[in-house]
C-alpha cells in the first residue's frame, strides 16, 4: 500500500526545475518507499578537503538506498560539481564493498534528465544514466 505524499508541512526548494520536480517524481514513483530532502550535517568528504551534502536520500522497495543530486544544466560541468559527483560515486562503491550496510547507489540528475524522464521515477534512473 502506497503511503501519502511525504512532503513536510512546510518545504522550501531552491529550484523548481530540479528540487521540486525531483520531490514530485519521488512521491509518485511506486518503487520509492521513502525519501527525504536532506538538511542535516552528515556529509561526504571531498579530496579537496571540502564537504559534500547530497540533496536527497531515498530508499526503494528493494531496499536500495539512493544518494540523489540534482543540478541545473548550467552547473553540470562545473569543477566542484564533478568533484562532488566523483566523491559520492566513490563513497557508494566503498560502502557497498564493505558489505556491512545495505546497498547504496548514487544518482546524478540534471534538468535534461528530468525532462527526458517525463515525470517517471523509473525513467529518471534511465535518463540520468543510473544503474
Amino acid at each position: 500500500m502506497r503511503s501519502a505524499p511525504q512532503y513536510r508541512p512546510i518545504v522550501a526548494f531552491d529550484a523548481k526545475t530540479t528540487g521540486y520536480t525531483l520531490a514530485n517524481i519521488l512521491d509518485s514513483c511506486t518503487k520509492i518507499s521513502w525519501w527525504l530532502q536532506r538538511d542535516d550535517p552528515a556529509y561526504i568528504e571531498l579530496d579537496t578537503g571540502g564537504k559534500y551534502n547530497p540533496d536527497f536520500i531515498a530508499i526503494d522497495t528493494d531496499g536500495t538506498h539512493w544518494l540523489i543530486e540534482r543540478k541545473s544544466d548550467n552547473n553540470v560541468a562545473r569543477t566542484e560539481v564533478q568533484a562532488k559527483r566523483a566523491a559520492a560515486e566513490e563513497w557508494a562503491r566503498f560502502v557497498n564493498d564493505e558489505n556491512t550496510f545495505d546497498t547504496w547507489r548514487y544518482l546524478f540528475c540534471s534538468e535534461i534528465a528530468f525532462k527526458n524522464a517525463h515525470d517517471s521515477g523509473d525513467n529518471l534512473v534511465i535518463a540520468a544514466g543510473g544503474p
